[in-house]
């Protein structure tokens, strides 16, 4: 479960920086 939660929260990190970096 500890797993998911980590690869969700990079994925999200990483979604999350390229909008950011794109707006």
């Amino acid at each position: 479960m500890v797993f998911i939660i980590i690869t969700t929260t990079i994925i999200r990190k990483e979604e999350v920086g390229e909008g950011s970096a794109s707006k």
